[in-house]
């Protein structure tokens, strides 16, 4: 089984793959290619995790705060307004919203971060909203959440 921390990053593409704006444009990385010309495209990564020790013994409880990257690549002269509607989308479908299972905290919209990158012959922009969630695991066993 997987980390629980992979089990939200795919849940999370899941649930952005089929937007009006990236349509399947949604990869669980934050290294993909992007062709030319493509619509905008979503990567989701982990950005951090914080893990705090909630109980003594010899396999405690970990207390674990998830920060993921939904990041939006646009290639348009008129990046900024695009960059917007995707945000815009991608914020009323994640937020709130619990991923998959039910202890698993609803994420939280903490940081978005939009970088223009005008250089080379296509203009092109990008933005990072970071999304928190947190969660609980056994030390010994960080692919179940309690």
């Amino acid at each position: 089984m997987s980390h629980v921390r992979q089990q939200i990053r795919a849940a999370v593409v899941a649930r952005l793959t089929g937007l009006a704006t990236t349509g399947t444009r949604v990869s669980a990385s934050r290294v993909h290619p992007v062709a030319r010309g493509a619509g905008p495209t979503l990567a989701v990564y982990t950005l951090d995790e914080e893990s705090e020790r909630m109980s003594i013994g010899a396999d405690p409880e970990m207390d674990r705060t998830l920060t993921l990257g939904v990041e939006v690549l646009v290639q348009s002269a008129e990046f900024d307004d695009q960059m917007d509607d995707v945000c815009a989308e991608v914020e009323a479908r994640l937020g709130g919203w619990r991923p998959g299972d039910p202890k698993v905290r609803e994420l939280v919209l903490v940081s978005t971060e939009i970088q223009p990158h005008g250089e080379g012959e296509v203009t092109a922009g990008s933005c990072v909203m970071g999304w928190q969630t947190s969660y609980v695991t056994l030390a010994s066993d960080p692919t179940i959440s309690l």
